[in-house]
């Protein structure tokens, strides 16, 4: 990729796709007709009926839309819906984690009433930007890591991360994501910012636009402060080391 200017691009780098590569072979952006109902098998899906797509994906604001693009992780805030299947709240507990949609579980309701709702995330940094962090069960070593790089004491247990990120991610009153100032030049890699209205992935010394898609512009790092998406405590284990999956797009 050639050196990135002062100015946005609007074209994707020649080695990259204009549209998003998926090599997950789910689509969770879309309702998927199986026998018993709407499901999402970790790892393969069968006899796919697309339909409208769902409101189930999350963007680095952390809210959740409806969009046909693909995810590559999936996310579980606990069940987010009514008996008659609405959008009705952004959370149901404080435990927001990323799953890995190809671990070899059982079928997991994509959206069913009592049970917890899927949710679904570009890549891995994007989960982070929007409060999540990775799963003990199904990314057992990922989880591992991110407690080493987690601030002041890798010791922590699920239960006082989940605590600490909560309080750094939703407004109480608002319930909205609490964005935060930082200086441009400390920001690790993995990190997003809001531009404009928009949300930028930090890579190096430049950053990338997020799209549902993947990424399709790139300007040079600014300098100044930064409106930070991403948790100051997930902001710290990412400068302390831990390193989470980016769309090949960025």
């Amino acid at each position: 990729m050639s050196a990135p200017s002062n100015r946005r691009r609007s074209c994707v780098p020649a080695h990259l796709p204009a549209v998003a590569r998926h090599q997950d072979g789910i689509d969770p952006g879309v309702e998927s007709a199986v026998p018993g109902g709407p499901f999402v098998t970790l790892g393969c899906l069968s006899d796919v009926k697309q339909r409208r797509p769902r409101q189930n994906r999350v963007t680095p604001f952390g809210e959740i839309i409806a969009t046909r693009a693909r995810g590559r992780w999936m996310g579980n805030r606990g069940c987010l819906i009514d008996n008659a299947g609405k959008l009705i709240k952004p959370f149901g507990h404080d435990g927001w984690i990323i799953c890995d949609t190809e671990w070899p579980g059982p079928k997991v309701p994509l959206w069913k009433p009592g049970r917890y709702t899927p949710l679904f995330f570009l890549d891995e940094a994007v989960a982070m930007a929007a409060g999540h962090r990775p799963c003990h069960r199904c990314r057992k070593e990922a989880y591992v890591q991110f407690k080493e790089a987690w601030p002041g004491n890798a010791a922590a247990s699920a239960k006082e991360i989940n605590q600490k990120l909560h309080k750094e991610r939703v407004n109480p009153v608002s319930k909205m994501q609490i964005p935060h100032p930082a200086e441009f030049n400390g920001l690790p890699k993995g990190t997003f910012v809001a531009l404009d209205g928009e949300a930028w992935l930090v890579r190096g010394s430049f950053l990338a636009r997020y799209t549902p898609s993947g990424y399709d512009e790139w300007m040079r790092r600014p300098s100044g402060c930064a409106v930070v998406l991403t948790p100051p405590s997930t902001v710290e284990a990412l400068k302390a080391g831990y390193s989470p999956d980016i769309h090949p797009s960025a």
